[in-house]
């Protein structure tokens, strides 16, 4: 009689430019949730990024481009031990970024991302807007529409998903239907709101807050429903950008980008939910830079 196998340690998919000279791409990496064993998923002659951990932890997917011209990103699917590297878009005239990957639907995986085509054959000059595709790369289907960008899209619980748009001028953060269907604003705020992610359970969202002062971007939470009264900053004052929160599968930490200074590198850091007086460096280095963090549960 076989023993079933333990899930691992929860990890963390990130990007960083760590990788040896002459190259010094941006690759994605993963490691465990104390930074241990790390391991390099991809390998291409450009820049890869903004990785997603699928929920069984086997899958991860990233942006990354596919050859040097024309420039547009596409979206690769990469089994956790770096093999089967697949390119799940191969679009010249389309660049799709900011995957989320999660089961919404029937258990299926679904993958939520960004999608800005070209304007006249002009890569990087049409509007971002919400698409939604199987784990396999088929079944594309547009959600949002207009002239404006929608970004940052991540799956909220069985249905829902949580959005960027400057849609009403400045960035705020909206949620709607995984069909997109019933577009809520949740955000109102006199400058900016990005990245958002959800906590497990679909209860709380963190975010980054623009502001308005000192360096800007600093990492909130709130109730889903958007509630003014639930909102609470987790790091206050600093003279730094925190963006890019991910929640741990627990719901107790949440782990961020601190964005460089001056001649700095990005970092990687963590922070308790319940007791944010203290931060902790994850991945941190005065060499490279660490960003774009996704934190997953361990492989089931």
């Amino acid at each position: 009689m076989s023993t079933p196998a333990r899930a691992q340690s929860s990890r963390l998919a990130y990007a960083s430019d760590k990788e040896p000279p002459p190259d010094s791409w941006f690759e994605v990496f993963w490691a465990r949730e104390d930074g241990s064993f790390e391991l390099q998923l991809s390998d291409q002659d450009l820049d890869d990024g903004e990785p997603t951990i699928c929920p069984n932890g086997r899958k991860i997917v990233y942006q990354g481009y596919p050859s040097p011209a024309p420039y547009t990103f596409d979206l690769y699917r990469v089994d956790n031990d770096g093999s089967n590297v697949t390119n799940l878009t191969q679009t010249s005239a389309f660049s799709e970024r900011e995957a989320d990957c999660g089961s919404p639907l029937g258990g299926s995986y679904r993958i939520v991302f960004a999608g800005q085509p070209d304007d006249d054959g002009d890569p990087f000059t049409g509007n971002y807007h919400i698409y939604r595709m199987s784990i396999t790369g088929t079944g594309l289907m547009q959600l949002t529409d207009g002239d404006y960008d929608d970004r940052e899209p991540v799956w909220c619980g069985p249905g829902m998903i949580i959005f960027s748009s400057n849609r009403d001028g400045n960035y705020e953060l909206y949620s709607m239907d995984a069909n997109g269907d019933n577009e809520t604003r949740l955000t109102t705020h006199s400058a900016a709101d990005r990245h958002p992610a959800c906590n497990l359970d679909a209860t709380k969202i963190a975010w980054a807050h623009d502001t308005g002062i000192q360096a800007g971007f600093e990492i909130y939470t709130m109730d889903v429903d958007g509630d003014p009264g639930s909102w609470l900053p987790l790091i206050t004052g600093s003279n730094t950008d925190e963006i890019e929160p991910t929640w741990s599968p627990s719901g107790t930490m949440i782990a961020f980008t601190i964005k460089a200074v001056g001649a700095g590198k990005d970092g990687i850091y963590k922070i308790n939910v319940d007791d944010p007086g203290v931060v902790f460096p994850y991945k941190v280095s005065g060499i490279y830079h660490y960003r774009s963090p996704d934190w997953g549960a361990g492989v089931q």
